[in-house]
Parts: structure tokens; C-alpha cells; sequence
């Protein structure tokens, strides 16, 4: 081959092959710019989501704040509890109303921040032993001067099937509304359940409650006193407390929880 020839060849190979190499180039950029831009969709999607979960998480804690502490309208859970259970009453006077709710909406806290943590995926029997126990240590704390065991296995167990009760209710609102998290708790509940459903969820969580008051019941038999006939009096009258206890905590949340009579 002459040398002008081979110049020529030789320059377009190079050249054939620049180019090749550019556009192998560009079909990588272009790859990488669409699986960045991919990735950056689903970040955003992601992100969107876990802010709409947050959405749903703060209208359930200003529902709990509401339903404990009361408003203009209606009586508050923890005063009217005050008025049928010495154990609340000497809870708000050794801590203040302020405190007292708060223990009680960090119980269902803990139920949501379960239901946070697992929305998409399954509740696992691992994760409602931990809550389970989490609560219990929470109420001993709580709760003081009181001849409930809250340590006793009964209670853990009561404690287990109010947080898979509870914790699955919540579950359900937060995945149900993750797409659209507009409204108040009410609005949230509705969107989320038929009434039928709504009726059913509540029921079993009184079945629940009943389950951990039931708890409590037992948890007297371990009870002892350094005062004569005192654990006597409180084995034998402690369950009857209890159990009217329950009967007012149940015509509380008759009264406040229905979402559509109102």
C-alpha cells in the first residue's frame, strides 16, 4: 500500500475509532444519566412517602393529645378517669395533669411508632414482644403506689395483644393514606376504613384492652404487704377495681371514639 494510502486509513481508523470510542462514551453517560435519574425518582419517591407517613404520624398523636388531655368541648380521658380511679388521682397529684398525659399517649406512641417502622412490611412476633415489654416498663415507671404488677407475665402478655391490636390499626391508616395524607384524624380514618372495618379494628382492640385489664386482675396474686390482712383485702377487692376501672375506661372510648356520629 502506498504511504499516502496508508496515511488516509490510518486517519480514518483513528478516527472510526475516536468516534466509536465517543459513542461508547455518550451510551455510557447516557446509561448513567438514566439510571441516575431513576434513582433520583425513586429517592424522591421514597422521600414523599416517609414525609406523608409523617403526615399521618403527627394527626394520630394530636388525636391522642386530644382524646387524653380534652378540649374546649369535650372532658379529657385522664379527668374523667380521675373521678372513678384513686390510681389516677394520686398520679396527677404527685405528677400534674401535664405528665400524666403524656404517659398515657407514650403507650400508643410506642403502638405507632411499631406501625412506622413496619409499614409495607409484616409485624413479626419478635417485634410485639419488645414493644410488649417496652410497655410494661414504661407503666411500672408510670404508675406508682399501686398494688398492680406490672411485671407480672400476665400483663406482658395483656400488653402483647394491645400492641398487636393497636400498633396494626395504625399500621393499616398510615399505609392506607400514604398516598394522599390530607386531612385531620377523622378524615385519615375514614379514608382508611369502611365503617364496618372501622367497627370491627375497635372491637378488637377492646377485646385487647379487656385482655390486658384481665392482666392486671391477675397480677394481685403476687401482691404482699408487711401490714397485716392488707394483702388480703387487696387479692380479695383489687380484681372488682379493676374490672369497674375498665368499665369506665370502655364508656370513655364509646363515647369519644366513633368516627361517624360525629
Amino acid at each position: 500500500m502506498k504511504k499516502p494510502a496508508r496515511r488516509f486509513f490510518l486517519k480514518t481508523g483513528g478516527l472510526v475509532a475516536a468516534v466509536l470510542a465517543a459513542s461508547a462514551a455518550c451510551i455510557c453517560n447516557s446509561n448513567s444519566i438514566r439510571r441516575i435519574t431513576l434513582e433520583g425518582k425513586t429517592m424522591q419517591a421514597v422521600d414523599l412517602k416517609e414525609q406523608n407517613k409523617r403526615k399521618v404520624y403527627r394527626q394520630v398523636e394530636a388525636h391522642l393529645y386530644n382524646f387524653f388531655a380534652g378540649n374546649e368541648k369535650e372532658e379529657g380521658y385522664v379527668n374523667f378517669m380521675s373521678k372513678h380511679s384513686s390510681e389516677v388521682q394520686k398520679n396527677l397529684k404527685a405528677r400534674g395533669h401535664k405528665s400524666v398525659v403524656e404517659g398515657y399517649i407514650e403507650v400508643h406512641r410506642k403502638c405507632l411508632d411499631l406501625a412506622m417502622i413496619k409499614a409495607g412490611k409484616a409485624i413479626t412476633e419478635e417485634d410485639l414482644d419488645v414493644v410488649a415489654e417496652n410497655l410494661v416498663v414504661h407503666m411500672e415507671k408510670e404508675a406508682k403506689d399501686t398494688p398492680i404488677d406490672y411485671l407480672h407475665p400476665a400483663v406482658k402478655e395483656g400488653c402483647k395483644e394491645f400492641t398487636k391490636s393497636r400498633a396494626g390499626f395504625f399500621k393499616k391508616l398510615i399505609e392506607r393514606n400514604i398516598e394522599n395524607p390530607r386531612g385531620d384524624y377523622r378524615e385519615l380514618v375514614r379514608k382508611a376504613f369502611s365503617r364496618e372495618e372501622y367497627e370491627k379494628e375497635f372491637k378488637a382492640q377492646q377485646t385487647a384492652k379487656i385482655k390486658l385489664y384481665g392482666g392486671f386482675e391477675k397480677s394481685f396474686e403476687n401482691y404482699t404487704s408487711p401490714i397485716p390482712g392488707w394483702a388480703f383485702l387487696v387479692k380479695t377487692f383489687g380484681p372488682g377495681i379493676v374490672r369497674r376501672t375498665k368499665e369506665k375506661s370502655e364508656e370513655y372510648n364509646k363515647k369519644r371514639d366513633d368516627i361517624w356520629d360525629k
